[in-house]
């Protein structure tokens, strides 16, 4: 009987949890600049595991003009979750690789709906920072898949590195694959 109290108690904080991340990421993906209301926003954010289906629809469902919108917080988001990478809690790099996963892979999927005319690099991280910004995610990847990290980081810096070579079926239409190349992480695959 305890265990079963324990069970519906852990369903209910997860409802909560639910609760709670769904009307922020409706916000976020408007456009809105949810940091004027909550200066603390992107640490607390990287505290709690996403719902990576709601990162999905959400930005499945974006018009054009949505994400034109929403592009200096997906640019905002990107940053973040790549400079959590190097934070001290493993479960907030955990939490800021699977965020920095769906929202790829989202995008990916979007941009081969084909009927959003928009620029990944622009969307995902914007121009004047691209080369900085995928410069140090593919150093920080590097550093996972050679240091002494936990399997389960080295697994999903794998997954969030395969969503980027294979987002796009057709290699010369993707722009981030460029930015993989570049920083010689692919010989590191060979040698693992």
């Amino acid at each position: 009987m305890a265990m079963t109290m324990r069970k519906r108690s852990g369903s209910g904080s997860k409802r909560q949890h639910k609760g709670k991340l769904v009307p922020i990421y409706e916000s976020f993906f408007k456009g809105e600049d949810l940091t004027l209301a909550h200066p603390n926003f992107w640490n607390e954010l990287f505290l709690i595991k996403p719902m990576v289906p709601h990162i999905e629809s959400e930005i499945l469902h974006m018009t054009t003009e949505q994400l034109n919108a929403s592009r200096e917080n997906l640019n905002a988001l990107v940053c973040h979750c790549v400079d959590t990478l190097v934070d001290e809690h493993p479960f907030r790099v955990v939490y800021a690789l699977q965020t920095l996963a769906a929202v790829i892979q989202s995008m990916y999927k979007k941009a081969s709906q084909g009927d959003c005319g928009f620029n990944l690099i622009d969307i995902l991280v914007g121009f004047d920072s691209a080369e900085q910004r995928m410069t140090t995610l593919m150093q920080h990847c590097n550093n996972f898949l050679t240091g002494e990290y936990p399997d389960s980081s080295k697994a999903l810096c794998l997954k969030l590195l395969l969503i980027i070579v294979t987002g796009m079926d057709n290699v010369s239409q993707n722009t981030l694959l460029e930015y993989v190349m570049l920083n010689s992480v692919l010989n590191l695959w060979f040698n693992c």
